[in-house]
This record gives C-alpha cells, structure tokens and sequence, in this order.
C-alpha cells in the first residue's frame, strides 16, 4: 500500500482542501451472466457525483446520472472514506471470491496519485477478514445507494 497517498488524501480531506484532484472512486461487479451487476460511482467536491449502472435483471442498458454536488455531503463522506481506509485490503494484497460473487473496489485519488482497496460490498457477505470499520461501512452504504440513484439509459433520479 502506498502510504504516501493514503496521508496525502487524509491530510487534504480533513484540513477541508477538497477539489476535483480529491476523487473517491466506488465500483462494484459480479453475478451470474444473467444477473450481472456493475455499478461505479466517482464522486470529488467540484463535479458531484458521476454514477453508471449495468444490472442485467433490468436492462442490457447502461443507466447513467450526473448528482451535483449540493445534493450530497461530499466532506463527510470523505471523511469516512478517510477514518475508515485503514480497515480495506489493499489491491497489492491477494484476495479470493467466490465466482459470481459481488466484488468491491475503492479507489482514493489525491494529486495524481492513487490506491485501491478491495471490498465486499454486501454487508451480510463478510466474513471476519472482510469486516470494516464503522466509518466505512457507512460510506460503503451511501457510496452504494449513490449507485441506485439513476434511471433509464441517462436520465438521473433525485430524492
């Protein structure tokens, strides 16, 4: 893990020195060919939330939205992107799944420079080696309803 970059993306989060070069990317896949899910949601303080969805239950379409960033307290789920870091796997660290299994990556970006943790986005899945810290299970929580907020092929979907 590039420990440089976790304290850089810390100390610029908590000092409140958010930008568009202060990124947290969410994505998470998997499933059966006929039930297959991708979802990504990039979100940093300038451009808001920028949302992509592929669920094969619903649609062989990609929805997508764009959420500003008024609507979502980008500070403070960055803050519990930051408090909670420490409780992810790295990407350097080998992790196994199960196949067809849901399968998370959190990428932190701050100056240029990023680091991926791998995570397993549905709660109940988690084993004693997968649990996270409070802090990220909340922000892994509105990350992933983040997620959910599109409709059609573009259309976003606010409330």
């Amino acid at each position: 893990m590039d420990q440089e970059t976790v304290r850089a993306f810390a100390t610029r989060v908590n000092r409140g020195e958010l930008g568009s070069d202060v990124q947290v990317r969410y994505y998470v896949s998997g499933g059966m060919p006929s039930q297959r899910l991708e979802c990504e949601v990039s979100i940093d303080s300038v451009n808001g939330a920028q949302v992509s969805r592929y669920d094969a239950r619903q649609s062989d379409e990609v929805a997508r939205a764009q959420i500003p960033p008024e609507e979502i307290d980008v500070p403070g789920l960055l803050q519990a992107v930051s408090r909670g870091l420490y409780s992810l796997t790295p990407v350097s660290e080998r992790v196994t799944h199960l196949p067809d299994s849901l399968v998370g990556r959190l990428t932190i970006r701050v100056d240029g420079q990023e680091e991926a943790f791998h995570f397993v986005p549905e709660k109940e899945q988690r084993g004693d080696d997968d649990r996270v810290a409070p802090s990220m299970d909340a922000a892994l929580q509105r990350l992933g309803e983040l997620a959910q907020r599109t409709r059609g092929s573009g259309g976003a979907q606010h409330g």
